[in-house]
């Protein structure tokens, strides 16, 4: 264990921030470090840690045993719940139960507080800056020393008072832990508390998610590592691509001194010279090539020679005449299309 500030807690109902309050520094073998008596912002200030146990005051806190049934996890804390409630006086809404584990002889540990006032105070603590690793009844981890007198001989006269004092000395009243500091402050920490998770705080110091965040911080940096390593790829294949592009178009444009915006510049460029060089006629060469290529889809003609000058195509026909039929049906759809054969 680490070291630990340890805490005896005044009246719940009374705690404030300005509550001067008794503590020890423990080691990891729950040797006193150091003692004093501060208020909570001192006491966050001046401490080396900020682990802290809380040990409730006598009177805020019931504890007892109980025989459960063989059960573990939720359903032991049910059937605990189940046994305590007929001894609140309350609704179980409104107290924190806490149990040990169920032991072999079938007994376990509980204790109880008022839930509101717990809360209370913890939240106060975690905004201090503390993180409550447990919060314990004085009972389960001050316990008071029992002082064992001899019994009673047959001599002695046994008193109705001698025994009342018997009795007292044998099962002494709980005491409230205070200074100076003794071996009841040294006792280890039972493994329960009534640090329920459901009444953590999550302000500053104590936040529920702590262990999740513990855990999904590694997760969350390999995420982005990965996220980055990613984005230089991307970064590298664009300007691969950025580069591919700007050198075809200076290989299609040569008259483009600087490139810029290369997308709207290539478009400029291509309305331009599509104004330049105006809307198509009917006489230029490629309607011209299209529409012989329709008259003489049926003719089992060979080009053997083409050319155009002036708004005139001129085809040369291996072995034509222009005398078959062929050529009259040629000539009587180019009359149809417009044209002249």
């Amino acid at each position: 264990m680490k070291a630990v500030v340890r805490l005896a807690l005044p009246r719940l109902s009374a705690l404030t921030p300005e509550t001067p309050l008794p503590f020890v520094l423990l080691d990891r073998q729950h040797t006193i470090l150091r003692v004093g008596e501060l208020p909570l912002a001192l006491l966050a200030r001046d401490l080396p840690t900020r682990r802290t146990q809380l040990v409730l005051h006598t009177a805020d806190v019931v504890h007892t045993q109980l025989t459960a049934p063989p059960l573990a996890g939720a359903r032991l804390t049910s059937a605990v719940q189940a046994l305590v409630e007929p001894m609140v006086r309350t609704s179980l809404d409104d107290v924190a139960i806490g149990h040990s584990r169920r032991r072999a002889d079938g007994l376990l540990d509980v204790a109880w507080t008022a839930r509101g006032a717990l809360t209370r105070a913890w939240t106060m603590l975690a905004e201090a800056g503390f993180f409550v690793t447990g919060i314990y009844p004085t009972a389960h981890i001050a316990p008071t020393a029992v002082r064992v007198v001899p019994p009673v001989r047959q001599a002695d006269t046994a008193t109705p008072d001698a025994l009342d004092s018997i009795t007292m000395a044998i099962t002494p009243a709980e005491l409230a832990l205070a200074l100076p500091a003794g071996k009841r402050w040294c006792h280890p920490a039972p493994d329960w508390s009534l640090a329920l998770a459901e009444l953590r705080p999550t302000t500053h110091g104590d936040g529920r998610w702590r262990a999740t965040t513990l855990c999904g911080a590694p997760a969350a940096l390999v995420w982005i590592l990965g996220l980055n390593l990613y984005a230089r790829q991307l970064s590298h294949e664009i300007n691969l691509l950025n580069t591919t592009m700007q050198q075809q178009i200076i290989q299609a444009f040569p008259n483009i001194g600087i490139l810029i915006d290369p997308l709207k510049q290539v478009l400029q460029r291509r309305d331009s010279l599509r104004a330049a060089q105006g809307t198509p006629r009917e006489d230029d060469f490629m309607p011209l090539a299209q529409a012989a290529a329709g008259l003489l889809a049926q003719a089992n003609y060979r080009v053997e020679g083409l050319h155009y000058r002036n708004g005139v195509l001129s085809l040369k026909l291996q072995g034509d005449d222009m005398s078959d039929a062929a050529a009259t049906s040629a000539q009587q759809r180019a009359t149809a299309l417009g044209l002249k054969l």
